[in-house]
């Protein structure tokens, strides 16, 4: 009679459980090294580049460095977006303010949604320059020429659109302004 038990035990729940543990195990092995090939080459983004000392020498696309806060970061191309990277407005300079527009989307600036007064960002230009700030400010609801218009010098301004449900199919901003932070 345990013979007759054990045997069952063995055919109904070991057996299984071994053929079912193998099969995840085989699996996991294929689609983890398989999938991890397929996201890297997805996502891998190609730009243009070239070497530049002002913004205004950039072509539309141009690759222009990167935003990095805390683990994240965000490419950014002059004047076009049609990859999903931030953009850098025309208006920006490399001895005045920096403009960056971006959507709330999490493929952009949503990661940044809880940026704040304080934090630390950091700019690299792809000219080999390194920029550190700090946030100054955040403010919501601000439109794109207020945007434009904002003075300073050094300063960098982010900009996260969403939609004005007030005025349909126009864009408001989350305006994160953040200050140049030097070497002294």
């Amino acid at each position: 009679m345990k013979s007759l038990k054990f045997s069952l035990v063995k055919r109904l729940i070991i057996i299984p459980l071994i053929v079912a543990l193998l099969c995840g195990c085989a699996v996991y092995f294929a689609l983890g090294t398989l999938g991890g090939k397929a996201e890297t080459e997805e996502s891998a983004a190609v730009y243009q580049t070239q070497k530049f000392d002002d913004f205004s020498k950039l072509e539309e696309g141009f690759f222009v460095g990167k935003i990095i806060s805390g683990g994240n970061s965000f490419d950014i191309t002059y004047l076009d977006s049609s990859d999903n990277s931030l953009v850098l407005d025309e208006a920006s300079s490399m001895d005045g303010n920096i403009i960056i527009f971006g959507n709330g989307s999490t493929a952009q600036l949503g990661r940044l949604r809880n940026l704040k007064k304080g934090d630390s960002l950091k700019l690299e230009i792809y000219s080999n320059d390194s920029r550190q700030y700090t946030v100054q400010s955040v403010k919501y609801g601000v439109n794109a020429e207020d945007i434009i218009k904002t003075k300073g010098s050094g300063m960098l301004l982010l900009c996260r659109s969403y939609n004005d449900f007030a005025a349909p199919g126009e864009k408001l901003y989350a305006l994160y302004t953040a200050k140049e932070v030097r070497d002294e």
